[in-house]
């Protein structure tokens, strides 16, 4: 409800203004007083004047009438109750028909009273007015109490809000960012402390538990500072990140310290935060400018990565296997995956793939077949197996003649497994036709003997050329003999002595009993059979007088338990009583160059002879022999007498040489524990 006098808006039912007290309601008119309508509204007419005049005095009126409030308040509202009726009812009376007294004026000064004091300050001097209002009821106490409890719970609420904690929301000051390429990227997760500085900062005290315990301390740092220390929050994944994906982060906070130390609350909540922005990433091609090269002899060939592109280096790239490598093989190159992500940052590119496979060749190799050899090398080779028999055959007697030489074939023998001897031995075959005549009274004997020609190791180059070493290679060591008679008597007769095989079938049986273990064969000789005059192949080789039987055992021992394990087993441990027999058994047994192994002779009187079966020793001396190391017999190694013998493999001489050696050899050179052995011979 509006007030027409000023525009004030009022409760609804207000009998008068709260601003200026202008009347908003008319008073109910009975009809049964009709006759004194007129002196009614003659009367209430100047109403208007008095009040218009009552809430427009000047500033000097207002004044006076608010400091003479009290007072006139006093005067007004709190007559006696007796006074208040009769002055009612006498004003009243006659007027409304069938009103109540204190209606319509009373009750609306009381719910304006405290609105408009002013007017009812003028009012009260106003005889016309004060009629018009009447006398006012005094204010009830329950009125006061009530008055009393609004002021009583807003000062709680004052207190309280001036003493309420504030609340941080860190989720609001969260500062997420991404860099990088796309599937590379890297993400940082951060807290704008500067933020909440600029808006809590003069908020946040710190608690008396705070002052309490730390004291001045308190003064020296600000409460924010501390809480910095009591938030932390982490990402769960920072690298390798790629738009799209979505990465949690988690608060990690102390809040129990953060209640008992600081004047605020905090409001946190973990969750999950969408990856953008990043740079779409290019690719590239690692393997563009590698070069595998191979060099060597295989199966010991070796791979080495060479680069000459711009991004990357050699030293980026590894290898599965770079040793030990044969034409053929399968190698694989990598580069390390883990470096994705610097070849993003540091190129804006990664490789397309990380690995690639390369096939080994080029590689020079040791020939494995007959028919790995071309024309040219097998005439070469040929050459020189016929100079070789041509220096064989002129060392024999005058009376041994050579009627023919013919080339019969070749063969090759290659390893059954990864064998440290020779990766290959190729051998040409030949037939050699004599006769010889000890007395031109008696007819010639003819001879017919297959001697072969042996070169190991011969490797084929990448280029079509080979490697062979023309002054290695090996020559029979296997003899027969023939008898030559020049006179009647039984015993009138010479012996010769042939190197080789009397057919091809004992040569091929002879190979394979000594190779046969360790070998495969390739045979390509005209006319190989089975040996024709026995099963038994020591019956079908004639050997010469001195070459026998031998045997090679590994053990670590000394020198007196290999002889006695000799004897045991029937023989005894070898003695080299002609250099035919020497070079027998260093090419028929093969021996391992990283071994030592005994042999048969002993140091007596100063001496050293070889030691006979059932004798103390042979008649000749072995000292000034030139199998001897240089410097050797040398008798001593200090305080340790050295008076057996052994032989090995000097690398410094590139040859088998003799030596002499403590009985244990082991106590001195350790070293060669598990490469210790001895040979056995059986006559």
């Amino acid at each position: 409800m509006y007030c027409k006098n000023c525009g004030t808006q009022n409760m609804e039912g207000n009998n008068f203004c709260r601003n200026c007290g202008t009347r908003l309601t008319e008073p109910t008119v009975d009809t049964q007083t009709q006759p004194m309508n007129e002196g009614v509204y003659n009367y209430t007419q100047p109403e208007a004047e008095i009040v218009e005049q009552a809430v427009q005095p000047e500033t000097e009126i207002v004044d006076q009438a608010i400091q003479q409030e009290t007072e006139v308040v006093d005067q007004t509202l709190q007559p006696d109750t007796e006074r208040l009726d009769n002055t009612t009812q006498s004003t009243t009376e006659g007027y409304y028909s069938n009103s109540q007294p204190n209606e319509g004026i009373a009750p609306s000064y009381q719910q304006n009273y405290n609105m408009a004091p002013e007017n009812i300050a003028q009012g009260a001097n106003n005889p016309n007015l004060q009629m018009n209002m009447g006398k006012s009821k005094r204010v009830p106490k329950k009125l006061w109490f009530g008055l009393g409890a609004v002021a009583i719970a807003l000062a709680a609420f004052l207190i309280f809000w001036v003493n309420k904690k504030p609340t941080i929301d860190l989720n609001k000051y969260i500062i997420i960012t991404c860099e990088g390429y796309d599937g590379y990227g890297k993400a940082d997760i951060s807290i704008d402390w500067d933020a909440i500085e600029e808006k809590y900062g003069d908020k946040v005290k710190f608690t008396k538990k705070a002052k309490t315990e730390y004291g001045e301390f308190v003064r020296l740092v600000r409460p924010l500072e501390i809480l910095h220390d009591y938030v932390d929050i982490d990402l769960e994944n920072t690298s390798n990140l790629s738009n799209g994906d979505r990465i949690a982060y988690t608060w990690d906070i102390d809040a129990n310290d953060i209640s008992k130390y600081i004047g605020c609350k905090v409001k946190f909540s973990n969750g999950k935060y969408k990856v953008s922005g990043l740079t779409a990433i290019g690719e590239f091609d690692p393997f563009e400018g590698v070069e595998i090269t191979f060099r060597g002899v295989a199966p010991d060939g070796q791979a080495e990565i060479l680069y000459n592109g711009e991004i990357m280096s050699a030293y980026d790239f590894y290898c599965d296997n770079t040793t030990g490598l044969s034409n053929g093989d399968t190698i694989t190159v990598y580069i390390d995956s883990y470096d994705m992500e610097y070849y993003a940052e540091t190129y804006g590119k990664v490789p397309t793939v990380t690995e690639k496979k390369y096939t080994v060749s080029g590689l020079s190799g040791y020939v494995s077949s007959i028919s790995d050899l071309n024309e040219d090398i097998k005439k070469n080779l040929q050459s020189q197996s016929e100079d070789i028999i041509a220096d064989y055959t002129s060392a024999w007697s005058s009376e041994a003649f050579v009627d023919s030489v013919t080339y019969m074939g070749d063969y090759m023998q290659t390893p059954k497994t990864n064998y440290s001897g020779a990766y290959n031995l190729y051998s040409l075959v030949y037939k050699i036709s004599s006769h010889v005549r000890a007395s031109s009274s008696y007819p010639a004997v003819k001879v017919v003997q297959y001697y072969e020609v042996k070169f190991p190791n011969i490797i084929a180059n990448a280029d079509g050329s080979y490697d062979v070493d023309f002054e290695y290679y090996y020559t029979p060591l296997d003899t027969f003999t023939k008898d030559a008679y020049y006179g009647e008597e039984s015993y009138s007769y010479d012996r010769y002595y042939y190197y080789g095989y009397e057919t091809l079938a004992d040569l091929k049986q002879a190979c394979e009993y000594y190779y046969g273990d360790e070998y495969n064969f390739e045979w390509n000789v005209e006319d190989v059979k089975e040996a024709s005059n026995s099963d038994d192949f020591d019956d079908a080789i004639a050997y010469t007088e001195g070459i026998h039987t031998y045997d090679v055992f590994m053990g670590d021992m000394t020198w007196e338990e290999a002889n006695q394990a000799c004897m045991d087993a029937g023989g005894h441990l070898v003695t080299f009583e002609t250099n035919e027999e020497y070079e027998y058994v260093l090419s028929s047994l093969e021996l391992n160059q990283s071994n030592y192994y005994y042999v048969g002779g002993k140091c007596v009187d100063d001496q050293y002879y070889w030691l006979s079966p059932g004798e103390w020793h042979t008649e000749e001396a072995l000292e000034g022999r030139e199998e001897w190391m240089k410097g050797e017999p040398s008798y001593n190694d200090g305080d340790t007498v050295e008076d057996r013998m052994g032989i090995f493999y000097y690398k410094k001489e590139k040859r088998w040489v003799w030596n002499d050696v403590a009985n244990d050899l082991l106590d001195k050179a350790s070293n060669f524990s598990g490469k210790l052995g001895y040979i056995c011979e059986y006559e």
